[in-house]
């Protein structure tokens, strides 16, 4: 066999279990996996080779959700024959690591915290085995985050705080590192998100100074900022739903910074459109000039961005909120105006679904001939509801 034809078919199948992965055609994953492990057992020497192999095991762990976790396991065991048959070369170490960070998402998706600390063993041992390596410090911060998440949504707060400090070490080795930075916000957004959704509002707080830190690190980097807009969407959420319009406002003031430093990102100002929805949803009756003065924020991010679908879309989420609330005060006046603000964000958005339901929901004339035009889509009623964001961050290493 000549080991650079083997080597160049050991990448080509590498590829074929992210591609067939990503759509979910496993059997198709299957036979590119035997082609692979073919490939590997011709030459188990070549360090080249087997990075391939390596790779691929990361390709197929990554795609493996939905509960096919004999098949994540099967590619698991690959993985860690692949590190331990090179136990000094960092690429497949860091493999090794990028496999135990989709493993942890998944196994967090599904509650099941056996495996994952079973995996995050793993993780670890790629950190001791390469502990000034920046790639694999990155992927322990990202399977902390991960784990954070999952820990947090299961209520299980000791086991989130003991992965915020694998985060924090991971941090704190290399912390002018901006991508490590984006992970240890990353990591910040989900627990203050779940503590939040506990109603531990002191813990909401101190996880925010963790992401202030991050930010500050790195002030200029665009996908740290959109991820400090995020929380504070976040947490202007949690502190209407309590009534608390200080601490709305004063995270208000952290989303405006974010917004302000790069008005000419659309991605932060998308957050900045759905944490002022969060601020609309939260000011009723008696306080509709705090309920106008975030309508104007939502409309100066709409403005920005006119021809953007998804802050548009978040516009028209406000103003629903805007029209229920003027309507149950009985404010008709109000609740019309901000009808107008909906039927025109519908009238320049045809096309799109969820602004026409929106729309047609509440009467607006145009958005029933649209959706009647639409192929399976006919006009009629949907359930009136208010809208509020809060969104986590869940990270799985990039197929190769």
């Amino acid at each position: 066999d000549d080991p650079a034809v083997r080597l160049e078919e050991a990448k080509g199948a590498a590829r074929a279990i992210a591609l067939y992965g990503g759509v979910g055609r496993f059997e198709d994953l299957k036979r590119w996996g035997a082609r692979l492990a073919e490939a590997a057992a011709a030459f188990p020497d070549d360090p080249a080779v087997r990075l391939e192999e390596a790779k691929g095991a990361v390709n197929a762990i990554a795609t493996y959700s939905g509960g096919r976790f004999d098949d994540l396991e099967h590619w698991g065991e690959r993985l860690s024959a692949v590190a331990a048959a090179f136990p000094d070369d960092s690429a497949i170490w860091l493999r090794y690591a990028m496999g135990a960070t989709n493993a942890i998402a998944r196994y967090g998706d599904r509650g099941r915290f056996d495996d994952l600390e079973r995996w995050g063993e793993r993780l670890a041992a790629a950190h001791a085995a390469f502990p000034d390596d920046p790639a694999v410090r990155l992927e322990e911060a990202r399977g902390s985050a991960n784990a954070i998440l999952g820990y947090g949504e299961a209520g299980r707060f000791d086991e989130l705080e003991c992965w915020g400090g694998r985060l924090a070490a991971a941090t704190a080795a290399f912390p002018d590192d901006p991508a490590v930075r984006l992970e240890e916000a990353k990591g910040a957004v989900n627990a203050a998100r779940l503590y939040g959704a506990a109603g531990r509002s002191d813990d909401v707080e101190r996880w925010g100074g963790r992401l202030a830190t991050a930010a500050a690190a790195i002030p200029n980097d665009p996908a740290i900022r959109m991820v400090e807009a995020r929380g504070a969407a976040n947490a202007i959420a949690h502190y209407g739903a309590a009534g608390r319009f200080n601490d709305l406002e004063r995270w208000g003031g952290r989303l405006a910074s974010a917004a302000a430093a790069l008005p000419d990102d659309p991605a932060v100002r998308l957050e900045e459109a759905m944490g002022a929805v969060n601020a609309i949803a939260s000011y009723r009756v008696g306080r509709f000039d705090d309920l106008e003065r975030w309508g104007g924020r939502l409309a100066s991010a709409a403005a920005a961005f006119p021809h953007d679908p998804e802050i548009r879309l978040a516009e028209a989420q406000g103003a629903v909120n805007a029209i229920l609330h003027y309507g149950r005060a009985g404010h008709f006046e109000d609740r019309k105006r901000w009808l107008n603000v909906l039927a025109a964000i519908a009238e320049r958005f045809p096309a799109d679904l969820q602004v026409q339901r929106l729309a047609s929901e509440h009467g607006v004339a145009f958005a029933a001939r649209a959706l009647a035009a639409m192929p399976n889509e006919q006009p009629g009623s949907w359930h009136a509801a208010t809208f509020v964001f809060a969104d986590s961050f869940h990270d799985i290493a990039g197929n190769e």
